[in-house]
């Protein structure tokens, strides 16, 4: 399906879709995680950008004729591949996203046989929104592979509007464009989850390890939230998201007491500042006199070339400017095995699979 054709058509999943019912022994399922995608290499920054500013759901411009609509994309998508590219270079040529999303499914699948057991077979795939491996290629494999129900994991943390509806109804879209119909089922989010929220936290503890122990207390955290929240802010700001209520969770679990900031992370399409930005929030910490900043991306499940360019490069740049006398940024979720585990026992419990006791070591 074209970039133009889903733009064109699109009127967000529908909860039909969703028909998967309770599975049976000797079932073959299909894992599918649905991922936004990371840009595989310079050439194909141009691409990315254009599937992405031509996407409803993240820049929403009904008003406009699609002719025009796809003028803009074309125009504005030339206009940041320079940018996009040079983030790259400095990423290392690829997004991190795509090799940590391919690592998590590899993951997910042993982690999903360790607690179903030997008598549920199932395989784990990656469906990407913007770039390659996507939703087309990966229903083949699903069909080609004779699986019976397919599971969709929308790898947002939490359910952002612009994020993950835009992911379901993409692979709606193509399922309905090949004419066929898996029984399906869609996992929530699993931010409301222990598991998650708990490999959420550590990431943060790790981070405040790496101050010294005598300026830990006027540490300062600031969340950088997925910019694609905005959409489900009842204000406006980031902490009254859902992925504020996930961050107020994580620093209750913790018994955190510190000061805490919040922003929009930067993302690529518009390339528009949201505010708060983090480096306004970075200057409220200086002002109010932290001796360093933990950067918390908040809405991500792994690195993506926002977190590991804009965030830990350009941020940790204009924090190095300052006085700001330590700037961390807490690891991605990745492959935590917190989160692994919350995701095969979110996959397991949405197709009514009983799960394997794991064993819990001495």
């Amino acid at each position: 399906m074209t970039p133009r054709a889903f733009a064109a058509h699109s009127s967000g999943p529908s909860s039909a879709f969703a028909n998967g019912g309770t599975l049976e022994r000797g079932e073959r399922i299909a894992v599918v995680l649905l991922a936004p995608g990371g840009v595989l290499s310079e050439e194909g920054a141009e691409d990315f950008l254009f599937r992405l500013l031509m996407d409803p759901y993240r820049f929403p411009a009904s008003w406009l004729p699609i002719w025009l609509r796809e003028l803009g994309a074309r125009w504005m998508a030339r206009r940041q591949t320079g940018a996009l590219q040079e983030a790259l270079q400095a990423v290392g040529g690829t997004s991190p996203e795509a090799r940590i999303v391919a690592e998590q499914a590899k993951a997910l699948q042993n982690a999903v046989g360790r607690q179903a057991g030997s008598d549920l077979t199932a395989r784990v795939y990656v469906a990407s929104r913007y770039a390659d491996p996507q939703a087309e290629a990966t229903l083949e494999r699903v069909m080609a592979d004779g699986c019976d129900r397919v599971v969709l994991v929308p790898v947002t943390p939490v359910r952002l509007s612009a994020v993950t509806d835009a992911c379901l109804a993409w692979w709606q879209a193509v399922c309905e464009e090949r004419g066929v119909r898996p029984p399906t089922v869609v996992v929530p989010s699993v931010a409301h989850t222990d598991g998650f929220a708990r490999a959420l936290g550590e990431r943060v503890g790790e981070a405040l390890k790496r101050f010294p122990r005598a300026i830990r207390p006027s540490v300062h955290l600031l969340f950088a939230a997925h910019p694609a929240s905005r959409v489900d802010a009842p204000d406006g700001s980031p902490e009254s998201s859902p992925l504020g209520e996930l961050a107020r969770r994580v620093l209750s679990d913790r018994n955190e007491t510190r000061r805490v900031h919040w922003a929009y992370a930067p993302s690529w399409g518009l390339r528009r500042a949201l505010s708060p930005n983090p480096g306004d929030a970075l200057q409220l910490a200086l002002d109010e006199g932290a001796s360093g900043v933990v950067v918390v991306p908040l809405g991500y499940s792994s690195d993506t070339v926002e977190t590991a360019y804009e965030l830990d490069i350009r941020l940790r740049q204009t924090a190095s400017e300052s006085s700001i006398g330590q700037f961390e940024i807490a690891a991605g979720i990745n492959c935590h095995a917190l989160y692994i585990d919350a995701l095969a026992s979110s996959v397991l419990d949405s197709v009514g699979w009983k799960r394997v006791p794991l064993a819990i070591a001495s």
